[in-house]
């Protein structure tokens, strides 16, 4: 699927400018379970010096919150080169807050737990492991269903393939 999205000008041109979403169309009800048949996505939208790249992965019964942090480490993994700056945006404060915050720092001297267990376990290892790769690297905390073009556009890819699932049964 072809989808051309205008890019905001940004002052680093030779920064790798990164977006990143997931999404579940859960049918639980509120606080309840994920079913397996439950449709999910994620992705992301890179730039660098013109060039874009994009990725749409889908699944079935995986959580939002499992969906935001897989899209940025597809987004890491299909990076070459760890010394070009690296600009992450994301809609997920889970994902924001936790290395922003540094969060993890504590999960990993505690074995990757944390009091009443650490939800995505693998994911955040695996995450972090790529992220302390790159020599200049930030998360940026962008919001959702907003004016941020990339961040809307990776929204609606994410829409498109989750409907696609939906037709093909």
């Amino acid at each position: 699927m072809e989808y051309k999205v205008e890019i905001e000008p940004d002052k680093n041109k030779n920064a790798i400018l990164i977006w990143t979403d997931g999404a579940s169309r859960s049918h639980a009800d509120a606080g309840g379970k994920i079913k397996d048949t439950d449709k999910s996505a994620y992705g992301y939208y890179m730039t660098y010096k013109g060039a874009e790249k994009e990725e749409v992965f889908t699944g079935y019964g995986l959580t939002n919150n499992y969906g935001e942090l897989s899209a940025v480490i597809e987004a890491l993994k299909a990076l070459k080169r760890y010394d070009i700056p690296v600009k992450i945006h994301s809609d997920s404060a889970y994902v924001v807050n936790t290395i922003n915050n540094g969060w993890y720092k504590g999960w990993r001297r505690n074995g990757w737990d944390k009091k009443g267990g650490l939800a995505n376990r693998e994911l955040w290892m695996e995450a972090i492991e790529l992220y302390e790769k790159f020599k200049f690297i930030s998360v940026i905390k962008v919001k959702g269903h907003s004016t941020n073009a990339q961040n809307n556009h990776v929204d609606e890819i994410l829409n498109l393939a989750m409907d696609d699932m939906e037709e093909k049964g």
